[in-house]
């Protein structure tokens, strides 16, 4: 991974170890899909928000999941931006 050279970077395998990760690592920034495993990027975000001890952390939410009502849903959680991605087709 090119940003390895620059930043530490932890990677979960799910939102239930991502949360857990951010509550022993407390990291600068959580970039976080909002489909995964276990607590999803969503769930993930409204339990980081509800910690003192993670509340200050922004997360960035990225997903393939465009309506209105994901995107109020992901800002709700506290999640500071909701970007959605399109993948290129082949």
């Amino acid at each position: 991974m090119f940003l390895e050279k620059q930043y530490n970077i932890i990677l979960a395998e799910n939102g239930e170890e991502g949360y857990h990760y951010a509550k022993s690592n407390f990291p600068d920034l959580i970039l976080s899909d909002i489909m995964m495993p276990k607590l999803d990027g969503i769930e993930m975000c409204n339990k980081l928000q509800k910690d003192q001890l993670t509340m200050h952390i922004p997360v960035i939410l990225l997903t393939a999941k465009n309506s209105t009502n994901a995107k109020i849903s992901g800002l709700i959680s506290g999640a500071v931006s909701y970007t959605h991605l399109t993948l290129p087709t082949i």
